[in-house]
């Protein structure tokens, strides 16, 4: 019987190598396979109101058009349309079984992941790599025990909230 195969996303790179050398340590312990790739940091903003709409935000603001709630709409940096490519490519064809999210253990690091791939259009299940310390046995115990992505949506829902 075949391993499940994983890909790993973590928030930058000193964490992916982290996590990548505890895992080819201990990988013959786990039932499934990873590959490994990273954001640096933020890979989308928020596209500015006159980006939105041009017409009405972009010349003048107008007190009266305030307050307003403006949808969430993204745009990809332009220093990191290779990554975000890259990552795109992997997802569509890289006949991954699942996606691990290995953002920071916070709000934000939740976000950065689930943007991008809310983004890329991702629909593998998700699973979460959580730790708050980057020692071998802390990294080896998150990497035995994947939850559920959706266990940290109030993480992202804090972040877009602040975003």
């Amino acid at each position: 019987m075949s391993k499940l195969k994983g890909l790993l996303i973590a928030e930058k790179p000193s964490l992916k190598r982290e996590i990548q050398a505890v895992y080819n340590k201990y990988k013959s312990e786990l039932d499934y396979e990873l590959e490994f790739d990273n954001q640096v940091g933020h890979i989308l903003g928020l596209k500015l109101p006159k980006e939105v709409n041009a017409e009405k935000y972009g010349k003048t603001w107008n007190i009266a058009d305030y307050p307003e709630v403006y949808p969430y709409e993204y745009k990809i940096a332009s220093d990191k349309k290779g990554m975000y490519n890259q990552i795109k490519e992997k997802i569509k064809h890289g006949g991954f079984d699942f996606i691990v999210n290995a953002g920071d253990p916070d709000p934000e690091g939740q976000l950065l992941i689930d943007e991008t791939l809310i983004h890329i259009g991702n629909t593998l299940p998700i699973k979460r790599f959580w730790s708050n310390d980057i020692t071998e046995g802390a990294i080896h115990s998150a990497l035995k025990n994947l939850k559920d992505n959706h266990l940290y949506s109030g993480f992202y829902e804090a972040a877009l909230t602040r975003q």
